[in-house]
């Protein structure tokens, strides 16, 4: 394993102390050179700014989009009141998460994100074959996620054609046309137009939050009569065969769903000229406003429900449409409505493939977050987000709700189960380590590096990371 020269640790405390800007946004300065979090010069330019990187945050979260594509899933799991209160539930689990991820991305603002973390937070002996799993389950978790998040603005293009063509026969292949031509539009865009990103995530910023209000105005108003406050608040409907209590754990697997993007914008650490200080701002913006607008665009939706088996039982690519239809009372407001879910879909349905980003992505968490708490947290530098004894507490939290919704989120959909309402996402997780072990012992093992500081700071003394061709260098290991 690579790691700098014997000036390390007066560099890192020179990074630690000095104040000037180059110093802020990078992870070390070795001598006179800067490097990022992962040891390495710089290879895009950092322009964005923190209004910037909270659009972009709030654009990948798009927490009220992402509540509205699964609704007819989360009314299952208790009605209304279910969807109101499996939301706060989850966004209260998630703010746990949050807080430990921000404290992460401010010691050590890599784009690695949670597998760089987890490469640092065990220690040097166990930090590799850690972060090589945790950087694989993330992988295969935001790959579910991606393909949900391009769905949903495919299949509303091809409802909102279908609302003014009603002689149309949706086929399964005009949507994955329509996903395929998304999907490269937006790498051509990445590719192609990266300079751009920042003024598209600001405009992105202006749609989740103007798009949000203006629909919610247009839900609220214009329904010639609202459903009732019991309705909304206390008319509990388990439709799943469950008791109560696990119809509720199971169903805020919906609420997870909404919010459960704390680390997407971490990515992005080494396109911010001061990542250490502003990435926990983004992590906080992105959870904050995401938990208000999806709670208040929840509400709003609700009160414009007329008709709830109307809802439940509507067909088509995007069911929402029969909740915007039931409270404007026209196709032409329901295109207005949806125009900001075309922009900046993110997630669709509760499927099994979505279920499985919640649970890859926070086993992930886990893999960073666990290590973090059991070295009595000595293992990262202290960013400017430190939580200090507190910390202890929240990553405990945090570990402890990830293990138990997960295992709630692996019950079957309903009961009893049928093969139609089964639950596959524990075949998937365990799929997803059978592959990742495989990979390990066939290759990795010998030939992974992992991140080239992983294991810069341990205990406030600078180690080597464990190589493929023995174990940590006894030189530099001062760990106690």
């Amino acid at each position: 394993m690579a790691t700098l020269a014997e000036n390390q640790t007066s560099s890192e405390e020179k990074m630690m102390d000095r104040s000037d800007g180059r110093d802020r946004k990078v992870s070390i300065i070795h001598g006179e050179e800067a490097v990022n979090a992962s040891g390495h010069k710089d290879q895009l330019k950092r322009h964005y700014g923190l209004l910037s990187i909270c659009g972009l945050a709030l654009t990948i979260d798009n927490a009220w989009v992402a509540l509205g594509g699964s609704l007819t899933v989360s009314i299952y799991n208790g009605g209304p009141p279910g969807v109101l209160y499996e939301l706060l539930v989850a966004c209260f689990y998630y703010g746990f998460i949050a807080a430990s991820i921000a404290e992460l991305a401010s010691a050590i603002p890599s784009a690695g994100g949670v597998y760089h973390w987890a490469s640092v937070t065990p220690g040097p002996r166990w930090g590799r074959v850690l972060g090589f799993y945790t950087g694989w389950l993330n992988f295969f978790g935001w790959i579910f996620d991606l393909a949900s998040i391009v769905s949903i603005p495919a299949n509303v293009v091809v409802q909102m054609y279908a609302v003014f063509h009603p002689d149309l026969v949706i086929q399964p292949y005009m949507v994955y046309i329509a996903f395929l031509l998304i999907t490269w539009s937006c790498c051509a865009l990445v590719i192609f137009g990266n300079r751009l990103l920042p003024l598209l995530n600001q405009f992105g910023l202006f749609l989740v939050i103007g798009g949000g209000i203006i629909t919610v105005i247009v839900v609220a108003a214009l329904p010639k009569t609202h459903a009732t406050n019991t309705f909304v608040w206390s008319s509990w409907n388990n439709q799943v065969g469950w008791g109560d209590g696990v119809t509720f754990l199971t169903g805020v697997l919906n609420g997870a769903f909404t919010i459960g993007t704390p680390d997407a914008v971490t990515h992005m650490s080494e396109e911010l000229p001061n990542p250490a200080r502003d990435m926990p701002r983004a992590v906080a913006a992105q959870i904050i406003l995401g938990t208000i607008t999806s709670f208040i665009y929840a509400i709003a939706i609700l009160y414009g429900i007329n008709d709830l088996t109307g809802v439940l039982s509507a067909t088509g690519s995007f069911p929402l449409a029969e909740v915007y239809a039931q409270a404007t009372g026209t196709p032409a407001a329901l295109l207005c409505s949806a125009f900001g879910a075309i922009q900046l879909g993110s997630k669709t349905a509760f499927t099994d493939l979505v279920g499985s980003f919640i649970i890859l992505t926070t086993v992930s968490y886990a893999l960073a977050i666990g290590p973090h708490l059991f070295t009595g947290r000595r293992n990262v530098p202290r960013g400017p987000f430190w939580m200090g004894s507190l910390g202890f507490f929240v990553n405990a939290v945090s570990v402890i709700l990830i293990i138990f919704f997960n295992i709630m989120f692996c019950f079957p959909y309903s009961f009893p189960p049928v093969v139609a309402t089964m639950n596959y996402n524990s075949v998937i997780l365990v799929g997803v380590l059978v592959i990742t072990t495989a990979w390990w012992f066939a290759h990795a093992r010998k030939h992974y590096p992992g991140p080239k500081l992983s294991s810069l700071y341990v205990d406030g003394k600078v180690v080597t990371l464990e190589t493929p061709e023995g174990p940590p260098d006894e030189k530099n290991e001062k760990i106690g």
